[in-house]
């Protein structure tokens, strides 16, 4: 049984103008439906912060219990930078590697889909290392993507999804079902 999730919310200006606030109750949506997982860690990796838009950064630098995740995204409202997607793969990739090999977290990647200049290829050569066991998971907020991107970015098409109760039950699914 799965019981750590990585998160990773895109925060670019792309989602200015109300997205941001999608993105956010979505998030929200995902974190309170699994509140009911007490074991259940994890951790925040934000795509598009520092002073030019282009990096990431961990919310907590560990992996914590899930509702000291939600209480460290309130106030998180507003739209940064860019889409930075090889450069969170990069960091996922890292984090992945330093956790115990026996168990892959779930990724879920909370994004409107636009990723700028990214090719699937270039996704794919992405998550071919230590990722490539970890589902992912994508839940969009918006309707104008690369849809080869996005099935790239995910394990699998099915796991590309724009309605936050699908993906609640993806990852249930991931965690073994209820407790």
């Amino acid at each position: 049984m799965r019981r750590s999730v990585l998160f990773v919310l895109d925060v670019s200006l792309s989602l200015d103008n109300g997205g941001m606030g999608v993105l956010y109750n979505h998030l929200m949506e995902l974190m309170d439906s699994l509140d009911v997982y007490d074991d259940l860690t994890g951790d925040m990796l934000l795509m598009g912060t520092g002073v030019n838009g282009d990096e990431c950064e961990w919310l907590s630098g560990s992996m914590v219990p899930l509702v000291e995740l939600r209480d460290m995204m309130n106030g998180m409202d507003r739209a940064m930078g860019l889409t930075p997607v090889l450069n969170a793969l990069e960091h996922l990739a890292g984090r992945v590697a330093t956790m115990d090999p026996s168990v892959k977290p779930a990724i879920v990647f909370l994004t409107d889909g636009q990723t700028g200049y990214v090719t699937a290829e270039e996704v794919g050569d992405a998550v071919s290392g230590c990722l490539r066991d970890c589902p992912r998971l994508v839940l969009l907020t918006g309707y104008n993507h690369d849809e080869d991107v996005m099935d790239v970015l995910a394990s699998s098409p099915e796991h590309v999804t724009h309605d936050p109760y699908a993906m609640t039950d993806a990852i249930r699914g991931l965690l073994g079902g209820f407790p």
